[in-house]
Parts: structure tokens; C-alpha cells; sequence
């Protein structure tokens, strides 16, 4: 974290939710040009920040990976649809929190709950 300039010095303040809404799915996915909509779940949440209005909404996407692990080590939550961008609870401080939202199609694939057991300082929970 420290070639990123990121610290957990200072505690963690962001509440973070992860917005996939308009993920697109790489090239080599036959999605039929359509923006990956994976998940039944994501369709619900439409307006994340009228539901969490206390929470900074990001899409990954647009961020260097500098920029992400910096937002990450400051979290306090992070929350998200099943998904990569989990993976950076790995950054997240000591006594942060991450939930993973997932849809009906998801199978049974709960890889960040496992994740988060390699980070027990870290509370972990699926939706």
C-alpha cells in the first residue's frame, strides 16, 4: 500500500458502495452488446445514493488502481454486488466492514466471504 501512497493511519471515514450499474463486460464475453446485467439485485438498486445518502458511490472503472487502494484503506463499509472489485476489501483497515450483495444467479460462488477470512480483523457478510 505504502508504493500507493495509502495508510490506515487516521482511521477509517468512507462509507463505500461499489457501483457496477454500468459495468461492461469484456470484450471476449458474448453479452450481445448489451452492458452486463447480471444480477437481479443490481436492477433494484437504481438510485444508490437516494438509498445509502451518507455513502460515496464509485465506479472502479474510472479510478487508477492508486486512487482505489488509497479510498480502500480509508473505508470504514464497503459494499458491492458480487464482483472484482471486492477483492479490495483486502486494503480495507482493521475493523472495517464488507458486504457483497448477490443475485439469484450467482450459484452459490461466495469467494469474497471466503476472501474475508483471510482478513479476520475485517467483518465480512454476503446478502
Amino acid at each position: 500500500m505504502k508504493a500507493y501512497g495509502a495508510s490506515h493511519r487516521g482511521g477509517p471515514t468512507e462509507d463505500v458502495i461499489i457501483d457496477r450499474s454500468r459495468y461492461l463486460a469484456h470484450p471476449r464475453v458474448k453479452m450481445d452488446g448489451r452492458p452486463a446485467d447480471r444480477f437481479a439485485a443490481e436492477r433494484e438498486i437504481d438510485d444508490l445514493h437516494r438509498l445509502f445518502p451518507n455513502a460515496t458511490v464509485v465506479r472502479l472503472h474510472e479510478m487508477t488502481f492508486g486512487e482505489q487502494v488509497r479510498l480502500m484503506a480509508r473505508t470504514r463499509r464497503l459494499r458491492g454486488m458480487h464482483g472484482a472489485g471486492l477483492t479490495h476489501l483486502l486494503f480495507l483497515p482493521p475493523g472495517a466492514e464488507a458486504v457483497e450483495w448477490y443475485g439469484e444467479i450467482t450459484g452459490g460462488m461466495y469467494v469474497f466471504e471466503l476472501l474475508a477470512t483471510w482478513r479476520p480483523d475485517v467483518r465480512g457478510e454476503g446478502r
